[in-house]
């Protein structure tokens, strides 16, 4: 194992999170908890309450009335975003990824959103799953480049070479990141939750290998490679620094998930401004 992967893998022993954070990650991880509990536990936590009341106030949500309590926010959002949005806030809590130069905290939680969305929607629309499923594609897309975060602390000044390699050279993050690092951010994300003892199921199909996945995972490493490309579009084209040849070819069901989330694009610029 190279020096990078054994940082990351080492992760939950050098970055250490809170006792209150390790407790709430814990009660994070039960997909099977009670919104009424889940609200409680929550609502110890000042960081992630802060967080959770200021989406469920943004106009991604666009509550009727002002949402006033983490009870009002988790019943508003609804268990697996809270679940979601938790588990991305407290995995990420030790890191500081400014230490690298070309991090974006705004793009990185636009990108982040964008892809939930998408791999939700695709996962009902396209594939057909299940609610719980669909569900865990949601918390993927959220998830799926947590690792690019880990890189840009544990190796700033490799993780901004690749960054700026990615926006001259017209390559992926994540292409560039194994060119300067000999891991990208997928990987990197797997090593990671592994090692925060997160469900097999999101660290194997954030890792987008279907070789490598469990049988049970497959589908959702197709998910988030949809949903990549459906979010990745939409980025570029709204940044308008792109030639066509950047521009992913989409499916027809690629195309109608991009249409709801084009509709949607400033809302999820507002709640990914509640974030950084």
């Amino acid at each position: 194992m190279s020096d990078i992967r054994e940082k990351l893998a080492e992760c939950h022993q050098v970055k250490t999170i809170t006792h209150d954070f390790t407790v709430l990650l814990d009660v994070l991880k039960d997909s099977d908890i009670d919104i009424d509990e889940l609200a409680g536990q929550v609502s110890r936590n000042t960081a992630i309450s802060a967080r959770l009341l200021a989406v469920a106030n943004s106009a991604w949500v666009s509550p009727r009335v002002p949402i006033t309590s983490v009870q009002q926010a988790c019943v508003l959002l609804g268990q697996t975003l809270v679940r979601s949005i938790g588990i991305a806030l407290i995995v990420s809590a030790p890191f500081d990824p400014f230490r690298c130069r070309f991090f974006n905290s705004k793009k990185y939680w636009i990108s982040a959103f964008l892809t939930a969305d998408a791999c939700h929607d695709l996962a009902i629309n396209a594939f057909d799953l299940k609610k719980n499923d669909a569900d865990s594609s949601l918390t993927i897309g959220l998830l799926h480049h947590i690792g690019l975060l880990a890189l840009s602390d544990l190796e700033p000044e490799k993780t901004s070479e690749a960054l700026q390699k990615a926006l001259s050279q017209g390559l992926t993050v994540n292409d560039a990141l194994i060119g300067q690092l000999g891991v990208g951010y997928s990987e990197a994300g797997h090593i990671l939750l592994q090692s925060w003892r997160i469900p097999d199921m999101l660290s194997e199909a954030i890792e987008r290998n279907a070789l490598y996945a469990k049988k049970y995972s497959v589908d959702q490493v197709s998910i988030l490679e949809s949903a990549r490309k459906v979010s990745k579009t939409l980025m570029l084209i709204n940044e308008s620094m792109f030639s066509k040849a950047q521009i992913p070819r989409l499916s027809d069901v690629e195309m109608l998930s991009f249409s709801k989330l084009e509709d949607s694009f400033d809302k999820t610029i507002e709640l990914s401004e509640k974030l950084v």
